[in-house]
Formats: structure tokens, sequence, C-alpha cells
């Protein structure tokens, strides 16, 4: 069984931690910081653990390619020479350790139980995982690994193996140099039996690897629905418990204060209070059961009469039954009495026709003499109109004639007062003219000048 992760979901239950729980998560992820091998981005490791993993890593892959391809391994100019196994035995134990080395990779990978206490990192590691990986041999997987693994670890070096395919027994003189049993494709490329084999190896464990994530992936997601639930039922009980403790509290203070502030006396006296409410409410309670009751009995007599009405109005109903009857008998005989009324009206519709009919051509000689005493009407109107605007214009001739008349009389008496004015100014001028004769010659020349404008005084006045 997985054991559950007590780190709290990430999401929307990480708003609820508290500061306790966020400094155990972070102590945790310390912890497993702390516990992997120092390649991380804040601590750097050494050149020489660099270069170290380097050497491995290429080594790995050089192995690989040579195994492959079936020659031999060159390391520091000294030539390894592969060992020459049986066909039969050989081949099967190369395929028994090559499968063994996947599947032990897969088992260190695919522990439940490691993964889920792990730290976030690794758990986004296994889920996130390049496919691309998954068609590659195995063996370069265990040197990408290496990385983060403890560097105490060195690859595992094993003795090449050279696999047959359909080919025969070699001879015992060419110990070094085994050709292996290839197929031609349509495009012209040979493609060895053993290569062939491998393919159909990887894709197998390639496919047991996709499983196998597919089943982490599903506990995942079980457990983290299940750690969802289990916060939010936390956080529901913790948000009931401290209800639930503010609760108790208050009641203690009010227990705490009762006691405090009531004596026994006192509370002997609270008592027979609530004894005394207690009375009051049992007579409360009576009496609205004796008003329950009375509007039962109240209910029943509304019920005794309702039937008797029923009774009476069962009565009244057949007597109004048989005043149906006839009723019924006096519509029949009204009715044939309607018939021969229909029939008398029949006559009477014809004859009020020909009144219409009468009546109709009255009223267009009656409309014919309306529209000639309207016409008239408009006549003598329009004379009337007429009549009227001559009797104004007469008027308005009238007063003006008035008009004109009043102001011819004030012209009059205006000439007659400049005339007056003129014979007087005429009379200075001329004692002036006296009185100048005597003085200068020059003054000769304005008093001529006045003269003049006298004379057009004079003849302005005629002409007014």
């Amino acid at each position: 069984m997985i054991s559950p992760d007590p780190r709290p979901a990430s999401g929307l239950a990480r708003w609820a931690e508290s500061y306790k729980t966020k400094y155990e998560r972070w102590q945790e992820t310390r912890e497993s910081r702390r516990c992997r091998p120092n390649v991380t981005t804040c601590r750097q490791v050494g050149k020489v653990l660099r270069t170290q993993q380097r050497e491995h890593l290429q080594r790995a892959r050089q192995q690989q390619f040579f195994r492959r391809r079936n020659l031999k391994v060159e390391e520091k100019g000294e030539a390894q020479s592969p060992q020459a196994g049986e066909p039969g035995p050989s081949r099967r134990q190369g395929q028994a350790t090559d499968l063994k080395e996947p599947l032990s990779w897969a088992k260190r990978i695919s522990s439940p139980r490691q993964q889920v206490s792990g730290t976030s990192s690794e758990v986004f590691a296994t889920q996130h995982q390049p496919p691309s990986g998954s068609w590659r041999d195995p063996a370069d997987h265990l040197p990408s690994q290496a990385g983060g693994l403890p560097p105490q670890d060195p690859p595992i070096k094993k003795p090449l193996k050279h696999h047959h395919g359909t080919q025969t027994k070699a001879e015992e003189t060419q110990p070094t140099i085994k050709h292996d049993a290839s197929q031609q494709t349509n495009y012209g490329v040979a493609v060895l039996d053993k290569e062939i084999i491998q393919l159909s190896e990887y894709l197998k464990e390639a496919l047991q690897r996709e499983l196998v994530l597919k089943q982490k992936m599903v506990i995942l997601q079980d457990l983290l629905s299940a750690l969802i639930r289990a916060s939010d039922s936390s956080w529901k009980g913790q948000l009931n418990e401290d209800k639930l403790k503010g609760k108790l509290r208050s009641l203690e203070n009010q227990l705490y204060t009762c006691t405090q502030k009531y004596t026994p006396w006192g509370m002997n006296k609270v008592l027979l209070e609530m004894e005394d409410q207690k009375n009051s409410y049992e007579q409360k309670a009576k009496e609205s059961l004796q008003k329950v009751l009375e509007e039962k009995m109240s209910a029943e007599q509304q019920l005794q009469s309702t039937q008797r009405s029923l009774a009476l109005a069962e009565q009244k109903c057949e007597e109004w039954k048989s005043q149906y009857e006839a009723l019924k008998e006096d519509w029949r005989t009204l009715g044939t009495q309607h018939r021969e009324l229909e029939s008398q009206l029949h006559v009477l519709q014809s004859k009020l026709q020909g009144a219409d009919s009468r009546d109709l051509q009255m009223n267009q000689a009656l409309r014919l003499l309306e529209n000639e005493r309207q016409e008239l009407q408009t006549k003598t109107e329009r004379l009337q109109r007429d009549r009227d605007l001559c009797s104004s214009d007469t008027q308005h001739l009238q007063d003006q004639l008035k008009r004109s008349e009043e102001e011819k009389l004030a012209l009059v008496t205006k000439v007659q007062q400049l005339q007056s004015l003129l014979q007087n100014q005429s009379l200075q001028l001329q004692e002036q003219e006296k009185l100048l004769t005597k003085k200068a010659p020059h003054v000769e020349t304005t008093s001529h000048g006045t003269v003049t404008s006298l004379s057009v005084l004079k003849s302005a006045a005629l002409a007014s």
C-alpha cells in the first residue's frame, strides 16, 4: 500500500496552511535535497567530478556503440579481445542480461513509496519523462541517470558478446571477427537479425515502462484527490472545532459570571422566578388549548348548520327542477309564438324597406334644398363683408381728410407766426443798419451777411 503524502495538496488547499505546516514542508524538502547528490543549481560541484561523470557517460556511449556494431573496443591504446562464446547459450545469456538490466533500472525508478514520499521535483521528473527515451537502449538510460545517483557508483563494465543470427559455426582459426546474418530491406540497407531482436525487446520494454508510468499516474491522481478531500474535511473539522471551542468558552464565562454574581439565596430567587415563568407559560398553554377546543366546537356547530343548509338547498333544488320543467313547456309555447311573430316581422320588414326607399328620396331632395340655401347664405355673407369693407374705407378716408384739414390749419398758423417774426427781424435789422452806418466800414460786410441770411429765411418761410 502506498503511503499518502503528509504534505498538503498544492493549489486551492495550500492557502489554508498554517505557518507550522509550511515550515514542516519546507524542512522536508530541505532534508530531501540534502540527501541527494550535490548537483543542484544552488551548489555547483567541482570540476573534477563533472569531468569524471562526462568521461563515464562518454565511455558508456562508446561501449554501446561498439557493442551494437560488433566492433572491437579500444581504450588507452590497448585492444580488448572479445570473448567468443557459444552461439546458442551465449546469445540467450546476452539476451537475459540485456533484459535484466532495464528491468532492474525500471524497478529502481518505479518504487511508488519512494516517489510519493520524495520531493515534488522527483515526482515531477518521473511523471514528465521524455517519451523518446523509450526507443533507446536501456544502457543509455543508465549512464544518463548517473548524474542523479551518488558519484561512488561507477558504471558497470560488461564483456562484449557477439551474437549470431542464422549464421553457421565459425572456424577456430578466426576467433576475433565473426560475421552476423543480416536481411536486405527494400532500400538496399542490410539490417542484422540481432538488431531486429533488440529493437523488439526495446519496444516491449518501452511498452512495459509506459504501462508502469500510466499506473503511477493513476495512483498519483487518486492520491491527489484523496489528499484534497482529506484537506477539505480537516479544514472543515478545524473550523467546527474552533466554533465548538468558542461556544464552550462563552458558556464557561457565562457560568463563571453567574457563580460570581449570584449568592445561593440569589440562585434560589432566580429558580423561584423561573418556576413562576414556567407556571405562567403552562397557564398560557392551557388557555391556548382552551381556545383551540372552543374553535373546534364552533367548527362542529358550523358543520351542523352547513348540513342543515345543505338539506334545505336540496329541497330548493327539487323545487327548482319542477319549475324548470314548467318553464320548459312555456318555452315550447313561446317558440311557436316566436315563429309566428317572425313571419309577421318579415312582412313588416318588406313594408319598412319601401318606406326607407321613399325616405331616401325625400332625404336627397332635402339635401339639394339645403345646398341651395347654403349657397345663398354664402353669397349674402360675401356681400355683407364687401359692404363692411366699403364702409370702413369711407370712414378711413374721412378721418384722413379731417387730419389734412387740421394739419393745414396748423401750417397756416405757423406761417403767420413766421411772418410776424420776419417783420420784427426786418425792423430790427433796419435799425441796426442805421446804427452800423455810423461805425467802421468792415462792419458793413457783416451786416451784409446777416441781411442775406434773413432773406434766405424769408424765402424758406414762404415756401413752407
